[in-house]
């Protein structure tokens, strides 16, 4: 006959199921994982998604930077509109009134 769990063994054992720490990944030499999995278990109480976190903040770009770059890339481009629209001639002003017709009536300076 089986042991009956008390109740903060049931709730570990639900957490374990729930929370179960593993890890697929293919293609990865034995000796690696090996390391890996045991540095998370060091380091981050086997969060192995914590470890690959920590490992990939070196290689990866915070999201600040990206933003930043296009926002860089939008300000040149606004630039560009900027000096564009300076080399254009400007346009007389128009003080006239253009009836419903179409005929443009000049007013007197």
């Amino acid at each position: 006959m089986e042991k009956k769990k008390t109740i903060p063994e049931q709730v570990e054992e639900i957490k374990y199921r729930v929370n179960r720490p593993d890890l697929v990944i293919n293609r990865v030499p034995k000796k690696t994982l090996s390391w890996f999995i045991e540095w998370c278990k060091e380091e981050f109480e086997g969060d192995y998604g914590m470890g690959l976190k920590w490992l990939g903040e070196d290689h990866m770009p915070p999201e600040n930077v990206i933003l930043v770059e296009k926002v860089m890339a939008l300000e040149a481009d606004v630039e560009q509109l900027k000096m564009i629209l300076a080399e254009q001639p400007k346009q007389e002003e128009n003080n006239g009134i253009v009836t419903g017709s179409g005929k443009r009536i000049n007013r007197r300076k």
